[in-house]
């Protein structure tokens, strides 16, 4: 049984390393 289940807490994860990313060279 494959069952590809999406974190929801990885996906947060990754939002907020985007954010800090923009947020550093918006700087």
């Amino acid at each position: 049984r494959h069952e590809h289940h999406f974190n929801i807490y990885h996906a947060f994860f990754m939002i907020a390393c985007v954010m800090l990313t923009m947020r550093r060279m918006k700087f």
